[in-house]
């Protein structure tokens, strides 16, 4: 065993920044904040990346986190800082020294411990040497302990193109810059200085993210962190491990890289590693929808957040894989899912600043730490595992909070009973939209509460953006003004007086990308109805060449009257639509409306004349009492022999039995199947899950 060593017992005087206001932390309660992006050097708003952060101290507190990793903060060649040189000057491109020791100053204070970026598998020299390399390096800053005035004795013998004279390397070559021998123990002893006496009581630094820990030997992390924090000292290594791929495609065994990690660890003993196997699991899965890359094996979680999860710390990206690099980078519209996992499971989660503070998720972000913090979740919490397919996860963590990602919607059994559950995200689940809404109006000065999590004074509500809002919440807000439906129409919950008080006005969303979407998907409907798609794809399916198919008589576009109940806003997307694709179109309104080209008829006088000369049905109409089991027995029989129906609006306006009937008597063609809510499923399920709706 090592002595931590403090170098301050030959220099006292030197000054140390007191640490007393840290909270006392387990390692396995870390959540990391990555306070730097890769431009970050270029400073913001006018100030140097330290002076910039420090201003975000506050925000970095509320929201929860406890370590704030920070770039490396030597001078060095490039200007990212991954390629130093004078290690003891730390005026480099993110701000003077003086700047750094007043940031970590106030993080200390905050009670964040500052976590240094140490990049010592290599060091850039300062002077070439007489065979014209670069292999000579300087120690221009006066300091305490040992110089760091090295030659080519400091460079590992192997290395192919600084030929130092030091012994062999232990680990993998990196190209750019000169290969350290961490063999030599002066060498050792010069790093221990720099990194406990500098970094650590002077400038304040609580914690190391070791750079490319794959370049040297892992027992020689475990000395420096024993050497410099001691084994209490919550570090991180940087082991970008090569993952198996056929192609462009992810394989789902990644036994090989799990164990690399698992053996390196085992050697460095104290610190953690970012966990690359779990990052790409959870990204193929939300990119390709292949959720059952979740159970990874033995039914744990997937990387190392399943087999060494106190050590395993998770990340959606960082400044290589996604910044401006773009290395690897994380789908950019489901970034929040991989937040929705890694903040609620295992492991320690490392939160991107990029993303918190300059993409606008801080809000989301927040919400999610406040989920693990207040259910208690650290990095060796119980996760079971209860659904891993293609189109969902379902997972419970710590017996506390369930968290379900994928499109599918119906979790079935999987939906917990007790007021426990928290739906932290799914494909585009209602609550991440809400969220979006409420960053959007808190952009214009505007108090936003949101519900369940953010709720406060409820007398102070004036106004409520919702879609089937819970029994008797809104009740509960007497200055009500206004309740603005987050669809294009009002859900039928709505109209109960509990859930919406009647004597509050209610406004639905003009929404052009919505009127969009049902546009686009109603001509799909034509089209597939009108051109037997579903018979080619049965028969495709079945490898069979149907003939006839191939051979029944095809309506072209101009003959095919499509008529339309309703036109607003989604029925006037839908008509123009179909009249630039050559279609008839005719219209039913309530009241008198007109549009250029559609054959327009209202009122419940017209109705018959608008069905009986429709070849296809849409209805778009609102559900309200009058239009209530619209598409009854009499509606169909008006309709001519043959005639489709697609709604695409509330199931309540459907008649089922009186459909049935007409499709069984042939009066209303019965397509192999229908479509409902973007999904193509028999008919019998369409019925069934239409009632009552």
């Amino acid at each position: 065993m090592f002595e931590v060593h403090n170098c301050y017992k030959r220099a006292a005087t030197l000054p140390v920044l007191d640490d007393s206001k840290l909270p006392k932390l387990k390692l396995t309660e870390t959540l990391l904040l990555q306070g730097f992006g890769w431009e970050s050097w270029k400073g913001s708003g006018g100030k140097s990346w330290w002076a910039a952060l420090k201003d975000k101290v506050p925000a970095m507190k509320a929201a929860g986190f406890t370590h704030v990793w920070l770039p490396p903060p030597s001078q060095s060649v490039s200007a990212q800082g991954y390629l130093p040189g004078q290690l003891y000057n730390l005026n480099s491109k993110y701000g003077s020294r003086d700047e750094l020791i007043d940031l970590n100053r106030a993080l200390l204070d905050a009670g964040i411990r500052p976590v240094a970026d140490i990049v010592i598998n290599h060091r850039s020299a300062d002077e070439k040497d007489d065979e014209g390399r670069w292999t000579r390096y300087r120690d221009d800053v006066d300091h305490r302990g040992k110089r760091i005035d090295w030659g080519k004795w400091a460079i590992t013998s192997n290395d192919p193109d600084y030929h130092g004279t030091g012994q062999p390397d232990t680990g993998d070559d990196y190209g750019p810059a000169p290969d350290l021998d961490h063999t030599n123990k002066e060498l050792r002893d010069s790093l221990v200085d720099w990194m406990g006496c500098y970094l650590r009581d002077w400038i304040g630094f609580r914690g190391w993210r070791f750079d490319f820990v794959r370049g040297y030997a892992p027992k020689y992390t475990a000395e420096y962190v024993e050497r410099t924090l001691g084994t209490e000292a919550w570090c991180v290594g940087e082991y970008f491990v090569d993952l198996r791929w056929s192609g462009a495609h992810l394989e789902y065994n990644q036994d090989q890289a799990l164990h690399t990690l698992c053996g390196w660890l085992q050697q460095a003993k104290y610190c953690a590693l970012f966990d690359f196997p779990a990052k790409g699991a959870v990204q193929e899965a939300i990119k390709h929808t292949e959720y059952d890359r979740l159970r990874g094996s033995q039914g744990r979680g997937p990387g190392l957040m399943g087999v060494n999860p106190t050590k395993a710390v998770t990340f959606v990206d960082n400044h290589d894989t996604g910044s401006t690099q773009q290395h690897w980078p994380w789908p950019r519209d489901h970034v929040m899912l991989g937040y929705a996992l890694i903040l609620t499971h295992p492991g320690s989660p490392c939160v991107f600043y990029e993303h918190m503070f300059n993409w606008g998720l801080e809000d989301e972000i927040s919400q999610l730490v406040a989920v693990r913090k207040r259910n208690g979740i650290v990095a060796d919490s119980k996760l079971e595992i209860l659904e891993a397919n293609k189109d969902i996860y379902v997972g419970k963590v710590a017996d506390r909070v369930v968290v379900k990602l994928g499109p599918r919607y119906d979790m079935g059994q999987l939906l917990p009973d007790s007021k426990a559950w928290i739906m932290v995200a799914s494909g585009q689940d209602y609550a991440e939209f809400l969220q979006r809404w409420a960053n959007a109006l808190r952009r214009y000065g505007i108090k936003v509460q949101t519900y369940p999590h953010e709720l406060g004074d409820l007398s102070r509500v004036e106004y409520a953006v919702c879609y089937d809002p819970p029994p008797g919440l809104l009740e509960q807000c007497p200055n009500l003004k206004a309740i603005q439906s987050m669809g294009a129409g009002i859900s039928p919950g709505m109209l109960d007086p509990h859930i919406c008080p009647w004597h509050v006005p209610m406004l639905r969303l003009v929404d052009p990308l919505t009127a969009q979407r049902m546009a686009t998907f109603v001509f799909w409907a034509v089209v597939n109805l009108q051109r037997r798609c579903d018979a080619y794809l049965a028969a495709q399916q079945q490898r069979v060449w149907d003939t006839s198919i191939e051979n029944a008589n095809s309506i072209d576009n101009d003959e095919l009257n499509v008529g339309l109940m309703g036109l607003g806003n989604i029925g006037t997307a839908v008509a123009e639509l179909l009249l630039k694709a050559g279609y008839r179109v005719s219209a039913w309104t309530r009241t008198q409306k007109q549009k250029q080209g559609v054959s327009c008829f209202w009122g419940s006088d017209q109705l018959q004349q608008f069905a009986a000369q429709a070849n296809v049905v849409v209805c778009l109409v609102p559900l309200t009492p009058e239009t209530r089991g619209i598409l009854d027995a009499l509606f169909f029989s008006w309709l001519p022999r043959g005639a489709t129906v697609i709604s695409v609006s509330r199931g309540a306006h459907l008649v089922d039995e009186d459909l049935l009937q007409a499709l069984d008597s042939g009066h209303v063609v019965e397509n192999r199947q229908r479509i409902l809510g973007g999904q193509v499923v028999p008919l019998e399920r369409v019925v069934c899950r239409q009632r009552g709706y």
